[in-house]
């Protein structure tokens, strides 16, 4: 089949959602599809060799340039498209070059990668040329609504409207629609209504297989304690203060290493450490000698969790304990009841954490079984697009 995918985010970018981009359509191109991507010409965040691995050399990619706007520029096309968020300016001229390669094929599939909502909504300007059209949210959208954080209640509120009319036009007119987790399924029926139900879809990431090791030689502290890794940005939404509250409760043996920016200041104690972190391969290397790691989702307000975060793909690669922090009501919290090798800590909930930390203090923590990991292998993840595929051709 003939993939044609318009994604903003993609490698070189460093973002997460560009590596997810990458992985898909790299199993796409590998089981035998021609895959286009269409994609803006994102300045180098990532080692080449890591863009190489995460983009298979058989995808075909024509890149959007992206080029200095003033504040005019930026702001006339945010009006004509009633789109007021990152990448209006580039609708146009990414219709223009979206159009002109679907032409190429024959009944091209049109796949869009949303972790900006421009993408969805070039896909929605370009849909008349594909096949069929096939949008995926990595995330709810709009995020700001009444339930949601008080910071987007007063600062961004006015967007509702225009972000919503978005939404309400991408569920219509997309012949499907993927998203990331159950509960992000669940959030998008409840905004619609219920009205899109039969066409919204749960599409997991792809968390296999890891990157390789870029030989990175991760310091542990004396006396050779158990490390619990967070990798990555640990953001105030991702409930530090209960981290580390949790963590000076624990056994002495037992500490906690972040690796990359942390919005709060960790405590002045050897149980803390904080590393720079320099790449996905450094990465991948911190978490692989680790004793266990932290996933910790984005605090919701909805009563309960629509995320699961590729993040949590990639750490059940590492078979390595998998300490997830959430909602009760959660993807994580149903995983942690069903397969071993993933615990999981309520937020609300003060000693939950500690109980977890003292397993792993005495060794009873498990890794992930093999029965959770295929969930986001390759060939599961694409059995699961085909089975999409087919629900549109009816």
């Amino acid at each position: 089949m003939n993939f044609v995918c318009f994604s903003f985010l993609s490698p070189p970018s460093g973002d997460a959602e560009s590596a997810c981009v990458g992985r898909f359509l790299s199993a796409l191109a590998e089981d035998g599809h021609t895959v286009h991507l269409v994609s803006l010409e994102h300045l180098r965040q990532i080692d080449e060799s890591v863009e190489k691995e995460l983009l298979s050399e058989k995808i075909i990619i024509t890149r959007v340039p992206i080029k200095r706007t003033t504040l005019l520029e930026k702001w006339v096309p945010r009006f004509k498209y009633a789109l007021f968020g990152i990448g209006a300016e580039y609708i146009q001229e990414s219709c223009v070059v979206l159009s002109a390669t679907l032409a190429k094929y024959e009944s091209p599939v049109l796949l869009t990668r949303a972790a900006f909502p421009v993408s969805n909504v070039i896909g929605w300007h370009c849909r008349q040329h594909a096949a069929l059209w096939i949008a995926h949210f990595s995330d709810p959208y709009p995020t700001y609504s009444r339930n949601d954080f008080s910071y987007w209640i007063k600062k961004m509120l006015w967007r509702y409207p225009f972000d919503y009319l978005w939404c309400w036009r991408i569920l219509r007119d997309a012949d499907q629609i993927t998203v990331t987790a159950q509960r992000a399924k669940r959030y998008f029926n409840k905004i619609s209504f219920f009205r899109f139900q039969n066409k919204i879809n749960v599409l997991y990431h792809i968390g296999l297989p890891r990157l390789v090791s870029g030989g990175y030689s991760i310091e542990r502290s004396c006396g050779n304690p158990c490390v619990v890794a967070h990798v990555g940005h640990l953001m105030a939404g991702r409930h530090p203060k209960y981290i580390v509250d949790s963590f000076l409760q624990a056994p002495s043996n037992v500490v906690f290493h972040q690796y990359g920016v942390s919005d709060v200041r960790l405590p002045a104690s050897t149980r803390f450490r904080t590393f720079s972190l320099n790449g996905p391969r450094m990465a991948t290397d911190a978490m692989a000698t680790a004793d266990a790691l932290i996933v910790s989702d984005l605090k919701s307000n909805f009563g309960y969790c629509p995320y699961l975060t590729s993040k949590f793909a990639y750490a059940l690669a590492l078979n390595i304990p998998v300490i997830c922090i959430s909602d009760a009501d959660s993807e994580v919290a149903d995983f942690s009841k069903k397969y071993e090798g993933v615990y999981f800590a309520d937020y609300k909930d003060k000693g939950a954490l500690v109980s977890i930390l003292e397993l792993l203090s005495d060794g009873k923590l498990l890794p992930p079984e093999e029965e959770l990991i295929s969930l986001f292998k390759p060939r599961s993840v694409l059995d699961v697009f085909y089975g999409v595929l087919g629900k549109s051709a009816k």
